[in-house]
């Protein structure tokens, strides 16, 4: 199964479809099915994944998932979102505060 991802003239993922691998050429397929521009994506690689509201990035050839808080920056090194400060290096559980910029204890 190949993973396919619409998205819209802002970039942004309005919605992640499946096709069997058996279909040649699914972006094509899709477009010729549903209209609109599709990507392939993938469920196992971080930067190729895609879930609706993610913003494409052509020139990286990714999808960069919506920020979790708005505090949180985007490292475009680890395709991922970090917060402002480093979580605990325990093995406790750990909760992140928006309102205090900060990691609080999960009892």
């Amino acid at each position: 199964m190949a993973y396919f991802a619409e998205i819209d003239d802002k970039s942004v993922v309005a919605r992640v479809l499946v096709v069997k691998d058996s279909v040649p050429n699914g972006a094509s397929f899709l477009s010729n099915l549903f209209g609109g521009e599709w990507v392939q994506c993938s469920r196992n690689n971080t930067k190729k994944m895609a879930v609706s509201g993610s913003i494409y990035h052509t020139e990286d050839d990714g999808f960069q998932f919506p920020s979790p808080f708005p505090s949180w920056s985007w490292n475009k090194e680890s395709w991922q979102w970090e917060p402002p400060t480093p979580r605990p290096s325990s093995s406790d559980s750990y909760g992140w505060n928006e309102e205090n910029q900060s990691w609080d204890k999960i009892l």
